[in-house]
């Protein structure tokens, strides 16, 4: 096994892309072959589905079933609940590319070719780890790009990445990335490694303001802004592969994008509230929490996801609320979607 996995947060998924209407799809699997037999079942990648080998670590006690798949990669299914741990922490000593590697619930598949891992995570809907293994605040300067496509590209020089699912994110680029405009555009972020990150919008205009994010390949991944007239808000950039590469802008007014290191995302308050107003992205630092207060003043959506080795949707609800939630163990940041004030408060 090999491994290389940029600096991104620990343990957080590449998700959103990867949803999947399969009935396989985001589910534990109660035995190696069954694990194999929705590889087989959908996708091009074919796995034996007898055991080859269970493997151990002496000193963790950790344990897994390993099963060949022809020459496009191995699959193990995890017998212990360290061994993801494990074996990930494994695959980054070993410099395996993150766009190899496939992760489940209970399984992580480690494909040959990128291709074999990305079919994998898309056919079930697998937890794709993203995310670095270290927090450290960053000091940067800001490059600031026009809206008339200018590259503007922001080099980052370390290229490993930690899959592990406990830690928070270190600084992926070294400048921030700014646009601006007026009106309709389309433009190009050039996230180095297409790294995790945080996408900060304003628009002054009356009428509608959306952004869509767009593949290197033309794709689209997904609505990051919908709304009507004037907004602020803090959206998340590259949870999941494929990365960003361009924003597709609809606009009546005038709008900025900020782009900077998911590092600085928000973080969460260790006593007390947390607050603020709106679409926002928290960092969960040092947190032990096993539960949220939470509460929203908006009249619309207020939606919850937590990202860490999988993705937890906390709450979604109209106007309102005023509650407290389980909060995800492994979770490394919170994904707020909101149009009015909120509050955590963690214990």
């Amino acid at each position: 096994m090999r491994k290389s996995f940029t600096p991104l947060l620990v343990g957080l998924v590449m998700l959103t892309a990867c949803s999947s209407d399969d009935p396989e799809a985001s589910r534990t699997f109660e035995s190696p072959e069954e694990l194999v037999e929705a590889i087989n079942d959908n996708t091009d990648v074919t796995c034996d589905t007898e055991v080859i080998e269970t493997e151990g670590q002496q000193e963790s006690g950790e344990s897994w079933d390993s099963m060949r798949c022809a020459d496009q990669g191995i699959v193990h299914y995890l017998n212990s609940y360290g061994a993801k741990s494990y074996l990930l922490d494994y695959l980054e000593e070993n410099d395996t590319s993150y766009k190899q590697v496939a992760v489940g619930d209970n399984w992580i598949f480690i494909g040959f070719e990128y291709m074999d891992a990305h079919a994998v995570r898309q056919a079930l809907d697998a937890k794709q780890p993203n995310f670095s293994a270290s927090y450290a605040p960053s000091e940067r300067n800001t490059a600031t790009q026009g809206s008339d496509n200018d590259d503007g590209r922001a080099k980052a020089e370390d290229e490993s990445v930690s899959p592990s699912a406990s830690a928070s994110p270190e600084p992926g680029f070294d400048e921030d990335i700014e646009f601006s405009g007026a009106g309709d555009d389309i433009v190009r972020l050039d996230i180095p490694d297409d790294d995790p990150a945080i996408a900060t919008f304003t628009h002054d205009g009356g009428s509608n303001f959306q952004v869509s994010g767009y593949t290197a390949d033309g794709d689209r991944t997904g609505g990051l802004v919908n709304e009507i007239g004037a907004y602020e808000g803090v959206r998340p950039l590259n949870l999941q592969e494929p990365g960003v590469d361009e924003l597709d802008i609809t606009a009546d007014g005038n709008w900025t994008v900020s782009v900077e290191p998911l590092a600085d995302a928000q973080p969460v308050e260790t006593s007390g509230a947390t607050e603020g107003s709106g679409d926002a992205v928290l960092l969960v630092v040092d947190q032990d929490a096993s539960s949220v207060e939470a509460s929203h003043q908006g009249e619309s959506n207020f939606q919850v996801t937590a990202w860490g080795s999988r993705r937890d949707g906390m709450i979604n609800e109209i106007g309102a609320y005023d509650g407290r939630i389980r909060m995800p163990g492994d979770a490394v940041i919170l994904e707020v979607v909101a149009d009015g004030a909120w509050s955590f408060s963690f214990e």
